[in-house]
């Protein structure tokens, strides 16, 4: 697990210093760990993450607790399009 979270933090961070409420190698470990789990969507994401959030702080600090569908959403949505534009 500290391995991912490792190779996480080595991505770039899109967002402003100042909004940033939620660490992005969390997010995006939240978001591997549910998508394995069967969530499909950024809702059910979030509602996984929510229910399994005792399980979640052995691995992650999450010191604003677990970010909202909408933080997910707008992350994989800049990621997919630095992906698209990338390629």
């Amino acid at each position: 697990m500290e391995y991912l979270l490792e190779s996480f933090s080595k991505l770039p961070d899109f967002r402003l210093s100042r909004k940033k409420l939620h660490d992005l190698p969390e997010i995006i470990f939240i978001s591997i760990c549910a998508t394995i789990c069967g969530c499909d969507d950024y809702v059910s994401i979030k509602s996984w993450a929510d229910d399994n959030i005792v399980w979640l702080r052995q691995y992650l600090i999450l010191s604003n607790g677990v970010a909202s569908d909408d933080t997910f959403r707008r992350i994989f949505q800049f990621i997919d399009r630095a992906f698209t534009n990338f390629i």
